[in-house]
């Protein structure tokens, strides 16, 4: 019996297709969470900072302006929607998070793709 190996062109998502059944809404939330975040859009207040420069803890980032703890807010809109829905979300961040921590960044399309948000 010989070893398989994998080519190392393939897109894993072919050879494990599928993923955690998530709930979608809290996917959505998770997505639109990332949106704001990865967006070069600055908010209409003339500071010149991206939603993503108001959510980082160094006063550098932020130019000293307010911080802004945007899971939070996006976690308390996914706990009010219900259970299912603060799973989802979170499970989105986990997946994020551990992706970052083994330096293969996702972003948002790729959890569009994922759930096949439009």
């Amino acid at each position: 019996m010989s070893a398989t190996i994998m080519d190392p062109d393939a897109d894993l998502r072919d050879v494990w297709p599928g993923h955690v059944d998530v709930d979608r809404a809290g996917a959505d939330l998770a997505v639109e969470m990332l949106d704001a975040l990865e967006s070069t859009d600055t908010p209409d207040n003339g500071s010149g900072l991206t939603e993503a420069d108001y959510s980082q803890l160094e006063n550098w980032a932020r130019r000293g302006k307010p911080f802004r703890n945007i899971v939070a807010e996006y976690l308390k809109r996914a706990r009010e929607a219900g259970p299912d829905v603060e799973a989802g979300f979170c499970a989105v961040l986990s997946d994020l998070v551990s992706q970052h921590c083994q330096g293969t960044d996702a972003n948002a399309d790729h959890y569009v793709t994922m759930f096949d948000i439009a």
